[in-house]
């Protein structure tokens, strides 16, 4: 698929739709410093995601999850399934991923899908 390039714009709305009290990921990075970050420079970071949907790229670091094991209530801990896994992604992935996603809904909604 043939994306058009993403604009500064569409990164700031993404930014603005999203939880900034979600956890970071194992880089330690709030989404509330991500969104400082993207608003101090927006044409960079526009640019780093459009420099990765040009060259198809997803970087190996935006890959690299923290999985964490919380207890549940009332569960003996001694037990494997008195623990619900949760998993922390770097949030620049998921700043990334969700521009791709609204694009493909995007797309799927104009071909009627």
């Amino acid at each position: 698929m043939n994306f058009p390039v993403i604009t500064q714009e569409e990164v700031k709305t993404v930014m603005d739709d999203m939880d900034i009290n979600k956890s970071p990921g194992p880089d330690g990075l709030t989404l509330g410093i991500i969104r400082e970050l993207i608003f101090l420079d927006p044409a960079w970071f526009t640019e780093l995601f459009n420099d990765c949907t040009r060259q198809g790229v997803f970087p190996d670091f935006w890959k690299i999850a923290k999985v964490l094991l919380i207890p549940k209530e009332g569960k003996d801990l001694t037990e494997v399934s008195a623990y619900r896994p949760i998993c922390l992604l770097p949030t620049w992935g998921k700043v990334y991923d969700k521009i791709i996603a609204q694009r493909l809904l995007c797309d799927l909604e104009s071909k009627g899908m």
